[in-house]
């Protein structure tokens, strides 16, 4: 008796499965780690909501991490960050990366002040 392994459903099978799990983040990690045919798919949902969070939330990492794999950029339909922005233009920087026809959601919340050029920019993305 031969194993049916992965590799031998159509990919729109595969992609079907995944799209099954899109609300469950700790099956899509596992699917991710898995199984290589199914680790982009997982990772589109996967990345398809970033919430950035903390006191000093981390956006110079969330900046760094879309600079280094640009594919996911067009993946992220919704963006909060929760907590104060420290390094100065990193929201900018992060909107700046990613793609504002596919970003249907934005929220900030309890970042502080958004001033100057940082601010100017931010209006311009949110008017776009």
């Amino acid at each position: 008796m031969s194993s049916i392994r992965v590799s031998d459903f159509p990919a729109e099978i595969n992609a079907l499965i995944i799209d099954q799990l899109a609300d469950d983040t700790t099956s899509l990690r596992s699917c991710a780690l898995t199984c290589r045919m199914w680790t982009p798919a997982a990772q589109g949902h996967l990345l398809r909501y970033i919430h950035v969070r903390g006191p000093e939330a981390s956006l110079p990492g969330l900046c760094n991490f879309l600079e280094e794999n640009p594919h996911f950029n067009q993946r992220v339909s919704s963006l909060r960050v929760t907590g104060n922005v420290t390094v100065p233009g990193a929201l900018v920087e992060v909107l700046h990366l990613l793609n504002p026809e596919n970003l249907g959601s934005l929220i900030l919340e309890k970042v502080g002040d958004v001033q100057g050029a940082q601010a100017t920019w931010l209006d311009n993305f949110l008017l776009k």
